[in-house]
């Protein structure tokens, strides 16, 4: 009798069509999530070992998604255990998922991970009724979207073999993304979704982005798993130029040469942090902190930067410019050819109008120090700038530089309200040292003086170009007394035999009275309103100008040697040319008078104004007034022999 009620329970297990229970199924899981949901396909059971299998299962979304499923399966097999069933708990040794489809999103108030009817049990108040302990997913969509940050992400995922054998299975992702409507593509992998599960965990990641030559790497965990607001994660990204994260950061940057950057990576709701980066742009190492404000009107950045050594070319972005492109020099293909095209010009000024619109899209404060400032033509040392940006209107104060042994004090305003822009440059030379300022010539380095004066200079425009051809201002720089090669000023003024005779043999120092230069800048032209070299051998004067409008130069170089030599050329030098292109050569005319040229000499002083910005020390004179004593000689040298009485040549 016992068999034969056994066979019967067998064949009516065996031939019970498990669709008829879909409903109550159905009915169940719908109340406990709060959403709908459905098993559109077939549902058969095994009995031993106990597997269910479903087909077409669906899982509604929320009513504001433009998406109505918030997941789908096109099957679902898992084995279940018997015993666990009878204590009302579901443990599912594994679950196989064939093509599951979900999506994630929120938008400015919540989430469709969050579910209406959520069980008021926490993971450390009561036990999860639902365990599963091994996944694997075949041919999975996933999809998410996040309003705030204009995010959208559509990849597929797959199950991967553990590292250990006692490990949950990871995912394997690839597919393609936007953010702030910038295009990306994206591929790495992720812990189990199992991982989720129960008592809330750090969730491992590894994710590389990439658009073009762009490339970010996000790793570690997340403290969080399905949280935007509370992010910390290793952070490396590379690219051809920072300029091109505003698609993707709304950071407005300057074109850079390519870069590297790494650091960790932090969200706590509208801050957005970069801690702890370091790494390189184009010749340029650097490193600091940086974050950004999301919670205002505008983006607003605030870091603090240092560098060891700053190539000056990987500046060149900071004025519309291209960075440097010469042998040797780190570039993007595209800045080469941007490079190309300018040469191909004749132009040496950037004309590429100003990003307007980016300045006016987020505020700033950036601080930079750097050890070292490498250029290829300028002596400068350190560096020390504070950058501001707000509304549109950016200072820079104070953009300093060590130079020859002094200090380029700069305050930059550039006032980007309105089109064209306005613009200001107050410039200060404090103590330049002659010597430094030719490092490379063999024949300044046992010269001597310092070099103070300044400018100022306003514009207006749409691009470095054009705000300089615009501009007004004064130009002045003075040095008082020193010490000068001879062989320069016999170069100078085109006197062979004696230039021959420094270059066959030791060279020798002169007296230096002083120096000075008095430049008006008027609609873009800079005109010489005094510029001179007075020592006690050799007197240069320079007349003319050069010009911002078309960057053509036309002075002249008027070498007035004080002493007798058979082969001396008193013929003044032309300096002409182009800002690019500039050329030296001596101007054809009749020869200059020895008597007309002591005659300027006696005359030669500087403006007033420009005498206030030495910096001698108590009692010293200038030495550039007229009648000032000559300067005090070396101990070791003798007193340079006095021309005679002068007779035209």
């Amino acid at each position: 009798m016992l068999a034969a009620v056994f066979i019967a329970l067998v064949l009516v297990l065996a031939l019970f069509d498990w669709n008829w229970v879909k409903g109550p199924v159905q009915r169940v899981i719908s109340e406990t999530l709060g959403r709908e949901f459905r098993i559109d396909g077939n549902l058969d059971v095994d009995y031993f070992p106990l597997e269910v299998h479903a087909e077409k299962l669906f899982l509604a979304n929320v009513d504001w998604s433009e998406e109505k499923a918030m997941a789908r399966v096109s099957r679902l097999d898992m084995r279940l255990r018997f015993w666990p069933l009878l204590r009302g708990h579901l443990t599912i040794p594994y679950l196989i998922a064939d093509q599951p489809y979900l999506r994630l999103e929120r938008n400015e108030k919540e989430a469709n991970w969050i579910f209406a009817h959520s069980s008021d049990c926490t993971p450390t108040a009561c036990e999860q009724p639902v365990r599963v302990q091994r996944l694997r997913v075949r041919d999975g969509r996933f999809e998410f979207r996040e309003s705030k940050l204009q995010t959208s992400i559509d990849m597929r995922f797959e199950s991967i073999a553990p590292q250990r054998p006692d490990a949950l299975a990871p995912l394997a992702l690839s597919g393609k993304g936007t953010y702030r409507k910038a295009a990306f593509d994206l591929k790495g992998r992720v812990d189990s979704p199992l991982e989720l599960q129960g008592k809330p965990q750090p969730y491992s990641l590894d994710l590389t982005a990439s658009a073009g030559d762009t490339l970010a790497r996000v790793s570690g965990t997340l403290a969080e798993p399905l949280q935007v607001e509370n992010v910390a994660v290793s952070f490396e990204m590379r690219g051809p130029d920072l300029a091109k994260l505003y698609d993707y950061a709304g950071i407005a940057l300057p074109t850079t040469p390519p870069y590297a950057l790494k650091g960790l990576l932090r969200r706590r709701g509208d801050q957005i942090s970069y801690e702890g980066f370091s790494g390189t742009i184009g010749d340029s190492d650097i490193a600091g902190n940086a974050t950004v404000d999301l919670s205002g009107e505008r983006p607003k950045l605030a870091a603090v930067l240092k560098s060891r050594i700053i190539d000056l070319d990987d500046l060149a972005g900071f004025i519309g410019g291209t960075p440097g492109t010469a042998e040797g020099e780190t570039a993007s293909e595209e800045q080469r050819q941007a490079a190309k095209a300018q040469r191909a010009t004749g132009k040496l000024l950037p004309s590429r109008p100003i990003e307007v619109d980016k300045l006016r899209a987020m505020d700033a404060d950036v601080k930079l120090t750097a050890s070292h400032v490498e250029s290829r033509r300028l002596p400068l040392e350190g560096m020390s700038a504070h950058l501001k940006l707000v509304k549109g209107e950016l200072t820079l104060d104070p953009l300093d530089f060590g130079a020859a042994g002094g200090r380029l004090a700069n305050t930059v305003h550039l006032d980007a309200r309105h089109t064209p822009l306005d613009f200001a440059l107050n410039m200060k030379l404090q103590k330049l040292q002659l010597p430094k300022l030719f490092p490379k010539s063999k024949a300044m380095q046992d010269s001597l003086g310092s070099i103070n004066g300044g400018l100022t200079l306003k514009g207006h425009g749409d691009s470095a170009a054009s705000i300089l051809a615009s501009s007004n201002g004064d130009f002045g720089a003075i040095m008082g007394p020193g010490h000068m090669s001879n062989l320069v000023l016999e170069v100078a003024g085109l006197d062979i035999a004696e230039a021959l005779k420094f270059l066959l043999s030791k060279d020798k120092e002169v007296l230096l009275r002083c120096a000075y230069a008095d430049f008006g800048i008027v609609d873009g032209v800079a005109t010489a309103r005094s510029v001179a070299v007075d020592t006690t051998d050799t007197a240069l004067l320079l007349k003319g100008q050069f010009s911002f409008v078309d960057e053509k130069l036309d002075m002249t170089l008027l070498p007035k040697p004080k002493d007798k030599s058979p082969l001396s050329v008193r013929v003044p030098i032309n300096i002409g040319g182009t800002f690019a292109k500039p050329s030296i050569a001596p101007k054809g005319g009749p020869l200059l008078l020895r008597g007309a040229a002591v005659a300027a000499l006696a005359a030669i002083a500087p403006p007033l104004a420009l005498l206030g910005t030495i910096e001698t020390g108590p009692g010293k004179d200038t030495g550039c007034q007229p009648g000032a004593p000559e300067p005090e000689k070396k101990k070791d040298e003798k007193p340079a022999k006095q021309p005679g009485p002068k007779t035209p040549q």
